[in-house]
Protein backbone atom coordinates (compact mmCIF):
# COMPACT_ATOMS: atom_id res chain seq x y z
CA UNK A 1 0.00 0.00 0.00
CA UNK A 2 2.50 2.44 1.14
CA UNK A 3 5.30 1.20 -1.20
CA UNK A 4 3.16 0.90 -4.32
CA UNK A 5 5.00 -2.36 -4.31
CA UNK A 6 3.94 -5.34 -6.86
CA UNK A 7 4.60 -8.79 -6.17
CA UNK A 8 4.34 -9.87 -9.90
CA UNK A 9 6.80 -12.68 -9.51
CA UNK A 10 4.49 -14.64 -7.37
CA UNK A 11 1.97 -17.36 -7.04
CA UNK A 12 -1.59 -16.88 -5.81
CA UNK A 13 -3.37 -19.76 -4.75
CA UNK A 14 -7.03 -18.19 -4.65
CA UNK A 15 -10.67 -19.86 -3.97
CA UNK A 16 -13.37 -19.16 -6.69
CA UNK A 17 -15.03 -17.26 -4.18
CA UNK A 18 -12.59 -14.89 -3.46
CA UNK A 19 -11.53 -14.61 -7.10
CA UNK A 20 -15.24 -12.93 -8.16
CA UNK A 21 -15.25 -11.04 -5.39
CA UNK A 22 -11.99 -9.62 -6.16
CA UNK A 23 -13.15 -9.31 -9.46
CA UNK A 24 -16.54 -7.36 -8.72
CA UNK A 25 -14.39 -5.17 -6.83
CA UNK A 26 -12.41 -4.13 -9.36
CA UNK A 27 -15.15 -3.12 -11.70
CA UNK A 28 -15.17 -0.47 -9.09
CA UNK A 29 -12.02 0.53 -10.38
CA UNK A 30 -12.25 0.21 -14.24
CA UNK A 31 -9.77 2.95 -14.50
CA UNK A 32 -7.28 2.01 -12.34
CA UNK A 33 -3.51 2.51 -13.67
CA UNK A 34 -2.60 -0.70 -12.94
CA UNK A 35 -5.42 -3.32 -11.87
CA UNK A 36 -2.70 -5.41 -10.40
CA UNK A 37 -2.32 -3.19 -7.96
CA UNK A 38 -5.98 -3.10 -6.99
CA UNK A 39 -6.07 -6.89 -6.85
CA UNK A 40 -3.32 -7.90 -4.76
CA UNK A 41 -4.10 -4.89 -2.59
CA UNK A 42 -7.71 -7.14 -2.26
CA UNK A 43 -5.84 -9.98 -2.07
CA UNK A 44 -3.58 -8.91 0.75
CA UNK A 45 -6.82 -8.11 2.79
CA UNK A 46 -8.14 -11.70 2.45
CA UNK A 47 -5.42 -13.99 2.22
CA UNK A 48 -2.32 -15.62 4.36
CA UNK A 49 0.89 -15.47 2.49
CA UNK A 50 3.43 -18.28 2.41
CA UNK A 51 6.78 -18.11 1.29
CA UNK A 52 7.98 -20.48 -1.81
CA UNK A 53 11.43 -20.69 -2.27
CA UNK A 54 11.70 -20.79 -6.01
CA UNK A 55 9.55 -18.19 -7.73
CA UNK A 56 6.52 -19.84 -10.53
CA UNK A 57 6.07 -16.87 -12.38
CA UNK A 58 8.26 -14.83 -15.28
CA UNK A 59 7.14 -11.65 -15.24
CA UNK A 60 9.07 -8.89 -17.89
CA UNK A 61 8.39 -5.40 -17.98
CA UNK A 62 8.65 -3.65 -21.53
CA UNK A 63 9.64 -0.40 -22.27
CA UNK A 64 6.33 1.70 -23.16
CA UNK A 65 4.46 -0.43 -21.00
CA UNK A 66 1.56 0.92 -18.40
CA UNK A 67 4.41 -0.32 -16.19
CA UNK A 68 6.98 1.55 -17.21
CA UNK A 69 5.77 4.70 -19.66
CA UNK A 70 7.69 6.47 -22.26
CA UNK A 71 6.60 9.96 -21.61
CA UNK A 72 7.08 12.50 -18.48
CA UNK A 73 2.73 12.91 -19.08
CA UNK A 74 2.10 9.21 -18.81
CA UNK A 75 4.25 8.48 -16.19
CA UNK A 76 2.63 11.57 -14.27
CA UNK A 77 -1.21 10.38 -15.34
CA UNK A 78 0.51 6.70 -14.33
CA UNK A 79 1.47 7.93 -10.26
CA UNK A 80 -1.83 10.36 -9.85
CA UNK A 81 -4.11 7.59 -10.67
CA UNK A 82 -2.23 4.91 -8.10
CA UNK A 83 -2.00 7.52 -5.61
CA UNK A 84 -6.25 7.62 -6.12
CA UNK A 85 -5.93 3.76 -5.75
CA UNK A 86 -4.43 4.29 -2.51
CA UNK A 87 -6.77 6.78 -1.36
CA UNK A 88 -9.58 4.76 -2.23
CA UNK A 89 -8.25 1.78 -0.46
CA UNK A 90 -7.63 3.61 2.88
CA UNK A 91 -11.41 3.93 3.05
CA UNK A 92 -11.88 0.46 1.82
CA UNK A 93 -9.97 -1.33 4.66
CA UNK A 94 -10.46 1.41 7.40
CA UNK A 95 -8.47 -1.29 9.31
CA UNK A 96 -4.93 -0.84 7.34
CA UNK A 97 -2.16 -0.47 9.63
CA UNK A 98 -1.62 3.66 9.49
CA UNK A 99 1.29 3.60 12.26
CA UNK A 100 2.96 0.97 9.80
CA UNK A 101 2.47 2.64 6.85
CA UNK A 102 3.58 6.43 8.14
CA UNK A 103 6.54 5.32 9.11
CA UNK A 104 7.39 3.41 5.75
CA UNK A 105 6.55 6.79 3.93
CA UNK A 106 8.36 9.15 6.64
CA UNK A 107 11.49 6.70 6.27
CA UNK A 108 11.57 7.51 2.15
CA UNK A 109 10.79 10.91 2.37
CA UNK A 110 13.54 11.21 4.40
CA UNK A 111 15.58 9.49 1.63
CA UNK A 112 14.26 11.56 -1.21
CA UNK A 113 14.60 14.41 0.47
CA UNK A 114 18.54 13.45 0.76
CA UNK A 115 18.66 12.93 -2.68
CA UNK A 116 16.84 16.07 -3.48
CA UNK A 117 19.68 17.77 -1.61
CA UNK A 118 22.25 17.11 -3.94
CA UNK A 119 20.09 17.69 -7.13
CA UNK A 120 22.17 20.62 -7.92
CA UNK A 121 25.30 18.74 -8.10
CA UNK A 122 24.15 15.42 -9.74
CA UNK A 123 26.88 15.15 -11.96
CA UNK A 124 29.63 17.12 -10.40
CA UNK A 125 28.46 16.28 -6.88
CA UNK A 126 31.04 19.22 -5.38
CA UNK A 127 29.37 19.35 -2.50
CA UNK A 128 30.66 15.81 -1.46
CA UNK A 129 34.01 16.01 -2.59
CA UNK A 130 37.67 17.53 -1.34
CA UNK A 131 40.25 18.53 -3.12
CA UNK A 132 43.47 16.45 -1.47
CA UNK A 133 47.09 17.51 -1.44
CA UNK A 134 49.66 14.41 -0.18
CA UNK A 135 53.18 15.18 0.05
CA UNK A 136 56.41 13.29 -0.19
CA UNK A 137 59.66 13.16 1.13
CA UNK A 138 62.80 11.13 0.26
CA UNK A 139 62.54 8.67 2.99
CA UNK A 140 58.27 8.28 2.78
CA UNK A 141 55.91 8.36 -0.22
CA UNK A 142 52.74 9.43 -0.37
CA UNK A 143 50.26 8.77 2.41
CA UNK A 144 47.35 9.53 4.32
CA UNK A 145 49.21 10.74 7.30
CA UNK A 146 50.66 13.41 4.79
CA UNK A 147 47.56 15.09 3.38
CA UNK A 148 45.90 19.01 3.59
CA UNK A 149 42.51 19.08 2.75
CA UNK A 150 39.98 21.44 1.63
CA UNK A 151 36.38 21.62 0.22
CA UNK A 152 36.08 21.36 -3.43
CA UNK A 153 34.06 24.03 -5.39
CA UNK A 154 33.64 25.00 -8.80
CA UNK A 155 36.65 27.36 -9.07
CA UNK A 156 38.67 28.22 -6.13
CA UNK A 157 42.18 29.32 -5.51
CA UNK A 158 43.90 27.41 -2.24
CA UNK A 159 47.43 28.80 -0.79
CA UNK A 160 49.12 26.15 0.86
CA UNK A 161 52.61 25.68 2.31
CA UNK A 162 54.31 22.02 2.70
CA UNK A 163 57.51 20.73 4.90
CA UNK A 164 61.37 21.53 3.36
CA UNK A 165 61.40 18.31 3.19
CA UNK A 166 58.79 17.67 1.02
CA UNK A 167 60.41 16.08 -2.59
CA UNK A 168 57.55 15.88 -4.73
CA UNK A 169 53.21 16.40 -4.25
CA UNK A 170 50.31 15.01 -5.19
CA UNK A 171 46.51 16.96 -5.85
CA UNK A 172 43.80 14.53 -5.63
CA UNK A 173 40.94 17.04 -7.03
CA UNK A 174 37.94 14.57 -5.91
CA UNK A 175 38.05 11.27 -6.05
CA UNK A 176 34.73 10.88 -9.10
CA UNK A 177 35.48 11.76 -13.04
CA UNK A 178 35.67 15.60 -13.22
CA UNK A 179 36.77 17.98 -15.95
CA UNK A 180 38.18 21.60 -15.52
CA UNK A 181 38.81 24.27 -18.04
CA UNK A 182 42.16 25.12 -16.28
CA UNK A 183 44.14 23.66 -13.56
CA UNK A 184 47.42 25.76 -12.46
CA UNK A 185 49.97 25.21 -9.37
CA UNK A 186 52.21 27.78 -9.11
CA UNK A 187 54.96 29.04 -6.60
CA UNK A 188 54.29 31.74 -4.52
CA UNK A 189 57.53 33.30 -4.01
CA UNK A 190 58.47 32.95 -7.95
CA UNK A 191 54.97 33.00 -8.89
CA UNK A 192 56.12 30.46 -11.68
CA UNK A 193 53.31 28.12 -13.10
CA UNK A 194 54.41 24.76 -12.29
CA UNK A 195 53.98 21.36 -14.91
CA UNK A 196 53.01 17.97 -13.94
CA UNK A 197 55.50 14.88 -13.83
CA UNK A 198 52.64 13.09 -14.26
CA UNK A 199 48.74 12.90 -14.40
CA UNK A 200 46.17 10.08 -15.22
CA UNK A 201 44.11 12.81 -16.92
CA UNK A 202 44.00 14.00 -20.20
CA UNK A 203 45.72 17.97 -20.59
CA UNK A 204 44.53 19.31 -23.87
CA UNK A 205 46.12 22.84 -23.72
CA UNK A 206 44.34 24.68 -20.32
CA UNK A 207 41.59 21.74 -20.04
CA UNK A 208 42.29 18.76 -18.09
CA UNK A 209 39.75 15.89 -18.43
CA UNK A 210 39.74 13.33 -15.85
CA UNK A 211 37.66 10.21 -17.36
CA UNK A 212 38.28 7.90 -14.76
CA UNK A 213 37.50 8.03 -10.81
CA UNK A 214 40.78 9.25 -8.52
CA UNK A 215 42.26 11.94 -10.55
CA UNK A 216 45.84 12.64 -9.76
CA UNK A 217 48.27 15.26 -10.67
CA UNK A 218 51.85 14.63 -9.34
CA UNK A 219 54.33 17.37 -9.00
CA UNK A 220 58.35 17.08 -8.56
CA UNK A 221 59.53 19.82 -5.84
CA UNK A 222 62.58 19.04 -5.10
CA UNK A 223 64.49 21.11 -6.09
CA UNK A 224 62.76 23.95 -5.12
CA UNK A 225 63.84 26.05 -2.39
CA UNK A 226 60.70 27.31 -1.08
CA UNK A 227 57.25 25.11 -0.55
CA UNK A 228 54.67 27.70 -0.61
CA UNK A 229 52.09 26.81 -4.16
CA UNK A 230 48.81 28.23 -4.78
CA UNK A 231 46.33 26.10 -6.97
CA UNK A 232 43.91 27.11 -8.82
CA UNK A 233 41.17 25.53 -10.75
CA UNK A 234 38.19 26.37 -12.15
CA UNK A 235 35.35 23.11 -13.63
CA UNK A 236 33.39 22.89 -16.54
CA UNK A 237 29.88 23.14 -15.70
CA UNK A 238 28.24 20.03 -16.37
CA UNK A 239 25.04 20.01 -14.20
CA UNK A 240 23.31 22.61 -15.65
CA UNK A 241 22.73 21.81 -19.58
CA UNK A 242 20.64 25.79 -19.89
CA UNK A 243 24.04 27.99 -19.12
CA UNK A 244 26.77 28.87 -21.34
CA UNK A 245 29.54 27.36 -20.06
CA UNK A 246 28.29 23.69 -19.90
CA UNK A 247 30.74 21.39 -20.94
CA UNK A 248 29.50 20.40 -24.17
CA UNK A 249 28.42 24.06 -25.19
CA UNK A 250 32.36 24.62 -24.71
CA UNK A 251 33.91 22.11 -26.27
CA UNK A 252 31.21 22.31 -29.44
CA UNK A 253 32.58 25.89 -29.76
CA UNK A 254 36.41 24.85 -29.71
CA UNK A 255 35.84 22.10 -31.97
CA UNK A 256 33.67 24.95 -34.29
CA UNK A 257 36.67 26.96 -34.45
CA UNK A 258 39.58 24.35 -35.00
CA UNK A 259 37.26 22.93 -37.88
CA UNK A 260 37.38 26.23 -39.53
CA UNK A 261 41.28 26.62 -38.86
CA UNK A 262 41.86 22.92 -40.54
CA UNK A 263 39.24 24.14 -43.53
CA UNK A 264 41.84 27.59 -43.78
CA UNK A 265 45.10 25.24 -43.69
CA UNK A 266 43.57 23.24 -46.42
CA UNK A 267 43.38 26.12 -48.68
CA UNK A 268 46.66 27.09 -47.86
CA UNK A 269 47.78 23.41 -48.40
CA UNK A 270 46.06 23.45 -51.52
CA UNK A 271 47.82 26.92 -52.62
CA UNK A 272 51.02 25.60 -51.50
CA UNK A 273 50.69 22.96 -53.66
CA UNK A 274 50.07 24.80 -56.43
CA UNK A 275 53.00 27.00 -55.64
CA UNK A 276 55.58 24.15 -55.21
CA UNK A 277 54.60 22.47 -58.54
CA UNK A 278 55.57 25.97 -60.53
CA UNK A 279 58.55 25.59 -59.16
CA UNK A 280 59.34 22.20 -59.82
CA UNK A 281 58.04 23.39 -63.19
CA UNK A 282 60.59 26.21 -63.54
CA UNK A 283 63.27 23.91 -62.33
CA UNK A 284 62.93 21.13 -65.20
CA UNK A 285 62.48 24.16 -67.32
CA UNK A 286 65.53 25.41 -66.12
CA UNK A 287 67.50 22.19 -66.19
CA UNK A 288 66.11 21.60 -69.76
CA UNK A 289 67.92 25.08 -71.05
CA UNK A 290 71.37 24.26 -69.09
CA UNK A 291 71.07 21.22 -70.89
CA UNK A 292 70.46 22.73 -74.18
CA UNK A 293 73.22 25.63 -73.28
CA UNK A 294 75.79 22.94 -72.67
CA UNK A 295 75.00 21.14 -75.38
CA UNK A 296 75.90 24.40 -78.22
CA UNK A 297 78.87 25.23 -75.95
CA UNK A 298 80.60 22.41 -76.19
CA UNK A 299 80.13 21.35 -79.65
CA UNK A 300 82.40 21.90 -82.59
CA UNK A 301 80.50 24.61 -84.14
CA UNK A 302 80.85 26.42 -81.18
CA UNK A 303 84.19 25.46 -79.98
CA UNK A 304 85.98 25.97 -83.02
CA UNK A 305 84.99 29.88 -84.18
CA UNK A 306 85.41 30.60 -80.67
CA UNK A 307 88.94 29.37 -80.47
CA UNK A 308 89.34 31.48 -84.20
CA UNK A 309 87.61 34.52 -82.70
CA UNK A 310 90.42 34.47 -79.31
CA UNK A 311 93.44 33.60 -81.53
CA UNK A 312 92.83 36.95 -83.79
CA UNK A 313 91.42 38.76 -79.91
CA UNK A 314 95.38 38.21 -78.74
CA UNK A 315 97.17 39.35 -82.23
Amino acid sequence: MATRGFTAPSTWLVKRELMLLANKMLKADVDTADDTFNLQLDLFNHTQFSFLSEATVAYRVNQGSDSRPKSKEALDKRFDKLLETQLAYLERYPNTNYKEILRILLERHNNFEKELSQWDYFHSRVSSQKVTIYYATLEEGFSQDKTLEFQLQYQDTIHFELPKEATSLRIDLSELPSFYQRVSLSTMGYQTELLPSFSNGDIIGNYVMFRDSDPQLIYDISILNQKSFTLEYVMFNVDDINREDYIAKVLSQDLSHLQKEVRELGAYRVKFKQVNDERHYYKRELEKMVVAYNSVTHSRRWTIPTAIINFFRRK
